[in-house]
């Protein structure tokens, strides 16, 4: 035989070194991930209840009374993954947005429990363990 000739190509180690180092350089990367994409989440569900609020003021505008439901505005949340939107009157009449993430399973953000935005106030994020902090800090 001629052994002048080489074979090319990867030796079994080499294939098994490599595949070793991807799976830990995306077990690594993983949970960055995961925050961005819940970050992500969390930030357009913010900007979806900043436009539906504004949305709302119109059409109390234009119809001297709050809508008893988002569909009356013709609102569709399919744009926004992962959460639930709903309108709430309070007391005086008043109402309020609230996003709420699906799941456990389906969230990204498993620090968040619910967003809400009042039509006459500010917006917060609170959080699983109770605590509250404004949407622009969400949003920075």
């Amino acid at each position: 035989m001629d052994e002048s000739v080489k074979s090319s190509g990867w030796t079994l180690i080499e294939l098994i070194i490599a595949l070793a180092i991807s799976a830990l350089l995306m077990v690594m990367a993983l949970p960055s991930y995961r925050n961005w994409l819940g970050e992500y989440h969390r930030q357009k569900a913010i900007v979806t209840l900043y436009t539906l609020r504004e949305t709302m003021e119109q059409y109390y505008l234009d119809n001297e009374h709050w809508p008893d439901s988002l569909t009356e505005m013709s609102f569709s949340a399919s744009s926004v993954v992962g959460y639930q939107f709903e309108l709430t009157l309070d007391n005086d009449h008043l109402p309020s947005l609230n996003a709420t993430p699906l799941s456990l399973q389906l969230q990204d953000d498993p620090q968040v429990e619910q967003i809400t935005i009042k039509v006459n106030g500010p917006c917060k994020v609170l959080r699983v363990d109770g605590s509250e902090t404004s949407c622009q800090g969400a949003l920075s």
